[in-house]
């Protein structure tokens, strides 16, 4: 079926709003994070070009609603981790819609579930410019040492790309090391990256970590805001995490720049495609 990029926003904000939902039953805090909440600061809603929805969790938070939301939401949407799916490599999580398709051209082959998904990313604590790059760097070696040899290999020029020849050089050696072993290596490094020691930055872990926002920004009460006909919370200090995030956020992009962050989507939000 044809899917225009306005019906998929719509359907992504109806499992916002069901995400909304269970995290305020529950106690849950939860903010819209990263274009999501630049959207709903300068567009009051989607930014009209964007292609999916990002919320972050304080990770203590992140991990209950890890552990309530199959059961709340289990009938209409599916979570998928890395702990829920051996195709999925990354430390966050997303929630699939059930009977409906969002993935790339290079999925196709992935047997996961491909349904519409809303991003579900932990925050992590980070201190000054060491402790970041080293986190930031031991992420990037956890993502590609969890992924899947099917999917590495399908990858491997990208991957490359993205992590650079010493990054690449340290993922293939350690991918040769027995399988439990490769586990108990990335275990260790994200409890180093998820340690609840005090620090004075707090950022959210995607594929890597890319920005740190002073923990300031996100003392309570939450901001509270419009994002299409529902409200949502956000940072305190939203101003503070979209100038580190993006500069000057108010001014948009120019037009040739105005893209979706996954280029070409297989879009279906009535069946879920294998």
């Amino acid at each position: 079926m044809s899917v225009t990029l306005r019906e998929l926003q719509l359907c992504e904000l109806e499992s916002l709003k069901d995400i909304k939902a269970v995290c305020e039953k529950y106690g849950i805090r939860y903010y819209l994070s990263s274009g999501t909440l630049l959207g709903a600061v300068r567009h009051q809603g989607f930014i009209p070009w964007d292609d999916d929805v990002d919320i972050e969790m304080p990770y203590a938070d992140y991990l209950r609603f890890l552990q309530i939301a199959p059961v709340e939401m289990g009938d209409r949407y599916t979570l998928q981790n890395s702990d829920t799916d051996p195709y999925f490599h990354f430390a966050y999580s997303r929630i699939r819609k059930n009977n409906t398709t969002m993935m790339r051209e290079w999925e196709r082959t992935i047997p996961s579930h491909h349904g519409v998904w809303v991003d579900i990313f932990p925050m992590v604590k980070v201190g000054g410019t060491m402790d970041y790059r080293t986190k930031r760097l031991m992420l990037k070696v956890c993502t590609f040492l969890r992924m899947h040899d099917y999917v590495f290999e399908l990858n491997r020029k990208w991957l490359t790309e993205q992590g650079g020849y010493v990054q690449m050089t340290i993922v293939k050696a350690a991918r040769k090391l027995p399988k439990t072993f490769r586990e108990s290596l990335r275990n260790a490094m994200l409890r180093y990256i998820f340690s609840q020691r005090e620090k004075p930055y707090l950022t959210n872990v995607w594929t890597t970590i890319s920005r740190r926002i002073p923990k300031e920004a996100f003392d309570e009460p939450a901001a509270i805001l419009q994002f299409e006909d529902a409200e949502f919370s956000a940072p305190r200090d939203y101003d503070c995490y979209l100038r580190i995030s993006y500069g000057d956020y108010m001014t948009p992009p120019p037009e040739n720049q105005r893209n979706g962050r996954h280029g070409d989507l297989i879009l279906d939000l009535e069946h879920e495609r294998t």
